[in-house]
């Protein structure tokens, strides 16, 4: 952690003095993520939640300055899963609910756009889970279920496609 700590003081000087540059400003979001990885795991929760806040600023700045770069976008979304992780981790449901369904409208609008970029559709099934569990959770069962069956859909459809991928087969969920 002090290493994490001490790249972040850098990483925040470098960033201060080029704030256009958005390796630096990426780079500042990475050096937050990862001290919010670790406070994640190690507490506390509330750092931990402003760490990832922080990233996600940056995030969302640079996905607003170029909405066209793949990258920064897939940037946003993991931010916004991170942040709906913890909160769905601390039981704050319908905030976690709102980060997962922005993360998941962003994966979507990445898989629609490549849709033979099979990472790209299990990151939009995985994001379908997260926000099925959240639904279930909330006693919401009906849109549980919907997001469940696409969840299932694209990873079905991604082991058909390539069966010898384990990674697919891992992560598909089973059949209602």
């Amino acid at each position: 952690m002090a290493n994490f700590r001490a790249s972040l003081a850098i990483v925040d000087r470098l960033a201060k003095a080029d704030p256009e540059s958005a390796d630096r400003q990426t780079e500042l979001a990475m050096s937050h993520e990862k001290i919010g990885n670790v406070l994640a795991e190690r507490g506390p929760l509330l750092t931990a939640l402003g760490n990832f806040c922080a990233a996600h600023a940056i995030a969302e700045r640079l996905a607003k300055t170029d909405p066209s770069n793949a990258g920064g976008q897939l940037d946003l979304a993991m931010s916004h899963d991170k942040i709906g992780d913890l909160l769905a981790q601390q039981n704050k449901l319908p905030v976690a609910l709102k980060s997962y369904r922005a993360s998941l409208g962003i994966f979507d609008c990445l898989a629609k756009a490549d849709p033979e970029n099979a990472g790209g559709q299990l990151l939009l099934a995985l994001s379908h889970e997260k926000n099925c569990s959240v639904l279930v959770q909330q006693g919401n069962l009906a849109s549980g279920l919907a997001s469940y069956r696409f969840a299932f859909a694209i990873t079905e459809h991604l082991t058909q496609a390539d069966p010898g991928n384990a990674g697919c087969r891992a992560t598909s969920p089973r059949r209602i």
